[in-house]
């Protein structure tokens, strides 16, 4: 644990982004994933199947005030982009 939070620190001085993938651990290591059982927050997370009930999906998490729309030629939101703020 002690590893994590200083690489956590290290993010944040560098405004880096700390990212943990919760796809194979996440729910099952604790309720509230890994992010919860460890004490430190990530700016990003992702997850997979067990969100879906099995089925094939996948999903990335993070906090609001990081993430910047991307819009298609067709103009509807696509996905989203994660940008640090230092």
């Amino acid at each position: 644990m002690d590893f994590l939070r200083e690489v956590r620190r290290i993010t944040q001085e560098n405004g880096t982004a700390l990212i943990f993938d919760e796809v194979i651990a996440g729910f099952r290591t604790h309720p509230n994933g890994t992010q919860a059982l460890f004490g430190i927050q990530a700016d990003i997370g992702t997850y997979g199947k067990v969100i879906g009930g099995g089925m094939p999906v996948g999903a990335m998490i993070g906090k609001a005030s990081g993430w910047t729309p991307s819009t298609a030629a067709t103009g509807s939101t696509v996905m989203t982009v994660f940008r640090p703020r230092v």
